[in-house]
């Protein structure tokens, strides 16, 4: 394979943290939220669309959290694209922490949040949205909206 080293690229087994992390905690941030807001004693019936945003900012920032350490290794590796040795995962790794420590597996994590963090933000609401336009419960509640 003449691009054998371009492979890695292609591998997307460093998705299933993010997705896990913004599919999962976006459910349970929002469930958190409406049991704070009754144990408040807060009327959530005009609160849905409040929940919704802040539930999906929250899962986004948990997201690019779980997600980044990997993005990070997978940079590095496409930018050894170029050289003649192989580099396998754990060198990558050693390096990093050698050069920054586990500071350096998280470096642009706010640029990250800003950017990647507003369009998983915008996803959440849209996936919310047409849950609730074909009669699926609103997320977090297990109801429907009334």
């Amino acid at each position: 394979m003449p691009n054998a080293k371009v492979v890695p690229c292609h591998d997307h087994r460093h998705q299933l943290p993010y997705t896990m992390a913004k599919q999962v905690s976006f459910d349970l941030f929002a469930n958190g939220l409406y049991v704070v807001m009754d144990n408040l004693g807060v009327d959530t019936s005009n609160m849905h669309f409040m929940v919704m945003i802040v539930s999906a900012f929250l899962a986004s920032i948990l997201a690019c959290l779980a997600s980044q350490p990997g993005d990070v290794l997978l940079t590095r590796s496409a930018l050894d694209i170029g050289d003649d040795a192989e580099v396998s995962f754990n060198e990558h790794l050693r390096a990093i922490l050698a050069e920054k420590g586990w500071r350096g597996l998280f470096s642009g994590l706010p640029a990250r949040i800003l950017h990647v963090g507003s369009i998983i933000t915008s996803q959440l609401v849209v996936y919310d949205l047409v849950k609730q336009a074909v009669g699926l419960p609103l997320t977090g509640t297990g109801a429907t909206k009334h």
